[in-house]
């Protein structure tokens, strides 16, 4: 009964392994895969936003301002993302979404460094802050709407989709929350020099307009933001290299996803 389970296992594992040797031989695949995990660190390294954005002056109701709207642009933008993307690939079939996503993602660091390094400390600048959320919000659907999704439907057939859709979410997911705020944690604490002996609320120490406290705070928020800042410029640049890099893959890969359909 054993061996004839295992004999049964083994045959189902070579029957999967065969059916989908067209994806484990596919450069482009493969490229999807890394890019997605790559691309979910920044997604959990900015959960710590919230807490910058206090560390900032911000008041909990404008920093949940801040963040929120960055979510909410991200959310109205995706249908032109996904018009746009489509138009693009029209007329630049190999290599129009790639382009699209690596100047999305060129513009978000752009953004993002504005955002956490070079907007002045205090509520006072609460719609410098906000605007810029704004701007990253409405650059982060192209990677993924304009370009990851679509093209992975290109490269696999379409009875597989779904499975291979689940499986990268699944590599996306435990990547990302392993990579992703723990690290930012750690940067900030052991590398940026963050101060967790402040035992008042934010909001408690800035109408105390204590100096001592205040320059805490702001410490706190350098730290975070130089944190932040690794653990979402650098994923990005390395996604503009991958989607470099499928711009050489792409054409090939989908003629081959033809060669196995037939």
């Amino acid at each position: 009964m054993k061996g004839a389970f295992s004999i049964q296992s083994y045959e189902r594992l070579s029957g999967f392994l065969n059916e989908y040797s067209y994806v484990i031989s596919n450069k482009s695949a493969w490229l999807m895969l890394v890019m997605g995990i790559i691309n979910g660190i920044p997604r959990h390294s900015l959960n710590f936003t919230m807490m910058w954005l206090q560390y900032c002056g911000l008041s909990p109701l404008l920093a949940t301002i801040v963040y929120s709207s960055s979510w909410i642009s991200a959310i109205l933008i995706s249908p032109f993302v996904g018009k746009a993307s489509d138009y693009i690939e029209s007329i630049y079939p190999w290599i129009g979404r790639q382009a699209l996503a690596q100047a999305a993602i060129l513009l978000r660091i752009i953004f993002m460094v504005v955002l956490l390094r070079y907007i002045p400390w205090g509520s006072g600048f609460f719609l410098y802050y906000l605007v810029v959320s704004i701007f990253i919000g409405f650059m982060a659907g192209w990677p993924g709407v304009g370009a990851s999704r679509p093209i992975l439907c290109q490269i696999v057939l379409p009875h597989h989709r779904a499975t291979l859709f689940a499986i990268f979410s699944l590599f996306e997911t435990v990547g990302s929350a392993i990579f992703g705020a723990p690290l930012v944690g750690i940067l900030a604490q052991s590398y940026f020099g963050y101060d967790s002996s402040l035992k008042k609320e934010i909001g408690e120490i800035i109408s105390s307009n204590s100096p001592r406290e205040i320059r805490i705070l702001q410490h706190n928020a350098s730290a975070l933001a130089s944190s932040m800042l690794i653990m979402t410029v650098i994923p990005w640049i390395l996604a503009i290299v991958l989607f470099g890099l499928l711009r050489l893959t792409y054409k090939q890969d989908q003629n081959s996803n033809k060669r196995a359909a037939n």
